[in-house]
């Protein structure tokens, strides 16, 4: 077995922590579920991070031998999600537009 590259053992120790980050994200927004205020911190938190994890796969696409035959298909099948597609759209409007409804659904 091939010794994985310095730069794919970057990537993968990078998605690893970002991951790390999320599961922290998602246990405040748990713990915060009854508190709507401090939850929609968490849950805006938990989606962003969430994002920045494909980010940091796509960055290193170049180390990860044959990533557009392995990732396609996940990108293909996250179109047909919709819980994936209310994920994407919630993170726009985070991102580019304030913050999601308190009590929204």
């Amino acid at each position: 077995m091939n010794k994985p590259s310095r730069e794919l053992e970057e990537a993968l120790t990078a998605v690893v922590r970002r991951l790390a980050h999320l599961k922290a994200n998602w246990g405040q927004a748990h713990q915060a579920y009854f508190e709507p205020g401090a939850f929609l911190i968490a849950l805006q938190n938990c989606i962003t991070t969430s994002r920045s994890v494909t980010f940091i796969l796509q960055s290193h696409k170049a180390a990860i031998t044959d990533f557009e035959a392995w990732y396609g298909p996940f990108v293909e099948k996250f179109k047909q999600d919709p819980i994936v597609n209310w994920a994407k759209d919630a993170r726009n409007k985070i991102e580019k537009q304030g913050d999601l409804d308190t009590l929204s659904q």
